[in-house]
């Protein structure tokens, strides 16, 4: 009888498991991940990534690009520009080239949607006679302006020294709190807040390039003819800090006591520390996202190589 009733129990429990309303995946903040623009380097010719010399045959260099991560390229933010080879040899008369339409983000809408794609195609001629074949390893840098997104909850109260309650949702001395920061080559990684006054909560953040590439200040390609090092610009990104409304403020001193500045990266990190004014908040215990972005041009490079056939 005992066994007659476990059966019929765990069938009462396999057929509320199939008939009941089904769990919905949770579509809050950010997606995730190191991913920014991916690129591919590919030559179109008559053979696979070979080419006839003496200017015998048209060919194209053609770079596929891919919005990987959360933020949105408009027109002529990407820059493109061939590396490695001389320009002349080649008869490439346009190195560099800007993309001519937007990459869309790539979207959570109850499931990953891809971002948006685009190629960019240089036009080329093996103009030299050579004496043999030669293998050339051509490079492309690829250069985008973007920005990461971050977030998470800190926890706020008037008098921040203040021992917490039991019931309390949140405590002002956590150490830290989890990090939300969109998808691209430039994270936020952690941030740790504690009360450094009786009317004051700091926190820090961290940022680091978790890329392969390099970043570069959001300027940089307002005035670039071409995406190559630019050593004053280099390590350098452009950070805000703040709470809806501006409210409560915001002052950082690295920021010359603002909320919004330049940071250097140093082997590839960089650390902020800001501090959060709460005398005019309420006595109990709440939490605050504030909204961090970091903007700046990230460069890439992708390379592949060609084989340049003696035609004589």
């Amino acid at each position: 009888m005992r066994k007659v009733l476990v059966c019929l129990l765990l069938l009462v429990i396999l057929l509320a498991s199939c008939t009941g309303n089904p769990t919905t995946k949770d579509t809050s903040g950010y997606i995730g991940g190191p991913d920014g623009v991916a690129s591919k380097l590919s030559i179109v010719s008559g053979q696979a990534n070979e080419v006839l010399d003496s200017g015998l045959e048209e060919f194209e260099l053609n770079v596929d690009l891919e919005n990987k991560g959360e933020h949105a390229i408009k027109e002529n933010e990407v820059l493109a520009t061939i590396t490695g080879v001389d320009y002349n040899a080649f008869s490439l008369k346009q190195p560099s080239l800007r993309n001519v339409e937007p990459l869309g983000e790539i979207r959570n809408e109850g499931g990953k949607v891809p971002g948006g794609q685009a190629a960019l195609s240089f036009k080329a001629n093996f103009a030299d006679d050579l004496p043999v074949d030669q293998v050339y390893d051509l490079g492309v840098n690829v250069c985008y302006k973007y920005q990461t997104g971050a977030t998470t909850n800190l926890c706020l109260r008037k008098d921040a020294t203040k021992r917490g309650e039991a019931t309390d949702k949140c405590k002002v001395d956590d150490p830290k709190p989890s990090v939300s920061s969109s998808s691209a080559p430039i994270q936020v990684k952690s941030i740790f807040q504690r009360p450094t006054g009786k009317n004051e909560v700091s926190f820090t953040l961290t940022i680091e390039n978790v890329g392969k590439g390099d970043v570069y200040m959001p300027t940089f390609l307002d005035t670039a003819q071409h995406c190559l090092d630019k050593a004053d610009v280099k390590n350098k990104v452009e950070v805000s800090v703040s709470f809806a409304n501006n409210k409560p403020a915001v002052v950082c001193p690295a920021l010359q006591n603002s909320n919004k500045g330049t940071l250097q990266l140093i082997q590839n990190k960089a650390v902020l520390t800001c501090k959060i004014d709460t005398s005019k908040e309420q006595e109990t215990t709440f939490t605050r996202s504030p909204n961090i972005q970091v903007n700046y041009v990230y460069k890439d490079l992708v390379s592949t190589k060609v084989t340049v056939k003696n035609a004589a």
